[in-house]
């Protein structure tokens, strides 16, 4: 298997559990781009990264993976900087490819269905991962990925994965507020 390299757009809980995982499976985790500089520096110091203010990605980021809140993903996605044939894909349950810019050829989504809580360590082994792409190319290298750090992956279509998502809200969120009724 090819080891690509990827960066994050983020430096949240989702792009945090992300980055480390794909770096202790062999991943080379090459730039973490997040608006905050103290948990981007973070970040990118605990996985061997670089740290940019800018979503600017060098030539060596194969896999471009954004994991910021959905209300901001489209504003952050028309500011990306990255080579022509890069993967950038999104970790949003709720939203589609139609947020990426044109100028993107390989656009994918990366939805992994997980609630990630602060300082809790995520066991990757069988979550459920679910994937839709522009194309089969970005596809495979998608279900490549996911595959690596022992998800369970799951091909979408965006209608499908948006009651997904809103089911599983419904669950967590409701389940919690009972508990806390």
């Amino acid at each position: 298997m090819k080891k690509y390299g990827i960066s994050f757009i983020g430096a949240g809980k989702v792009a945090g559990s992300l980055s480390r995982k794909l770096s202790e499976t062999g991943f080379t985790v090459k730039t973490i781009f997040s608006r905050n500089s103290v948990t981007g520096r973070k970040l990118a110091e605990g996985t061997g990264a670089s740290w940019s203010p800018e979503p600017v990605f060098s030539d060596q980021s194969d896999v471009i993976i954004a994991a910021v809140p959905d209300d901001s993903l489209r504003q952050i996605l028309s500011r990306i900087k990255c080579k022509e044939n890069a993967i950038v894909a999104h970790t949003a349950g709720s939203l589609g490819l139609d947020v990426f810019p044109a100028g993107l050829k390989h656009k994918g989504v990366f939805y992994p269905l997980q609630t990630f809580s602060e300082g809790r360590k995520i066991d990757f082994n069988g979550l459920p991962l679910f994937i839709e792409s522009s194309d089969n190319e970005t596809m495979e290298i998608l279900k490549e990925i996911a595959g690596s750090i022992g998800a369970t992956v799951y091909v979408i279509d965006e209608d499908h994965r948006r009651l997904l998502h809103v089911a599983a809200v419904f669950v967590n969120n409701f389940t919690n507020f009972m508990f806390t009724a």
